[in-house]
């Protein structure tokens, strides 16, 4: 292998990894958002929990008055 083709192997590397780590920065800030949106998502979810709920409790109250 010339100089040249080893120079330009390297190069090939060198712009290879940067593409990696920038797609790993992109992966990340996606991960990151994700886990905010999961976050908000359950805390959603234990609402509604706590509204079921209700409701099932405001519905034995009713089925007992009538």
């Amino acid at each position: 292998m010339t100089n040249e083709e080893m120079e330009k192997a390297m190069q090939f590397i060198l712009e290879q990894q940067a593409q990696f780590v920038a797609n790993q920065q992109q992966i990340s800030e996606r991960v990151a958002r994700l886990e905010t949106n999961m976050a908000v998502m359950a805390r959603a979810q234990t609402h509604m929990n706590e509204v079921v709920a209700v409701m099932a409790d405001t519905h034995t109250h009713t089925e007992e008055k009538l």
